[in-house]
């Protein structure tokens, strides 16, 4: 891979994470993160339909920002994107595994499950009415977000580390 493409890459990726910061500095501003404090966010409970809907925008960014960092992996290194109605969780999969003399894997195998799971929330964000949204299950993931946060960046932080090997990139 030549440095201007690795470079390019690079940046797309730290933008995303820069990109999570600022998600997650909107749920701490709502005491929801990195453990939740709140039972009212901006006078309403945290229950209300209106606040469930905002905090269920925010999870579904979140994983937007994982995802682009996995599909600009797909394109710009392995050369392949998933494209088939499956593709979101084949992504992931694809991911997680290494291919020997292109790259490592980009996941560590604790995280796929929890993308999976985040990826299926945010998929039922897109395709149901916001009143249908399981509020059990947004608090969920609110709980493990946090773990998530802390191993997908160790992740993300590795593989870049082993890409810079691989190709002898020095910057």
């Amino acid at each position: 891979m030549e440095k201007n493409k690795y470079l390019t890459f690079r940046a797309r990726i730290m933008l995303e994470i820069s990109n999570l910061d600022k998600l997650e500095d909107e749920l701490k501003g709502m005491e929801l993160y990195p453990e939740i404090k709140a039972t009212t966010v901006k006078g309403l409970p945290v229950e209300d339909i209106v606040i469930v809907r905002a905090i269920a925008g925010i999870v579904n960014d979140y994983y937007t920002c994982i995802e682009r960092i996995l599909s600009v992996t797909a394109r710009t290194i392995d050369n392949f994107m998933p494209a088939d109605e499956s593709w979101h969780i084949e992504l992931i999969e694809q991911m997680s595994n290494d291919i020997p003399g292109v790259r490592p894997n980009v996941i560590s195998s604790n995280n796929v499950e929890l993308l999976k799971d985040l990826r299926s929330y945010r998929h039922v964000f897109r395709g149901k009415y916001g009143f249908n949204l399981d509020i059990n299950k947004l608090f969920d993931i609110l709980q493990y977000l946090p773990r998530l946060s802390i191993s997908f960046r160790y992740d993300i932080e590795l593989f870049l580390t082993k890409i810079e090997a691989l190709y002898n990139i020095d910057y």
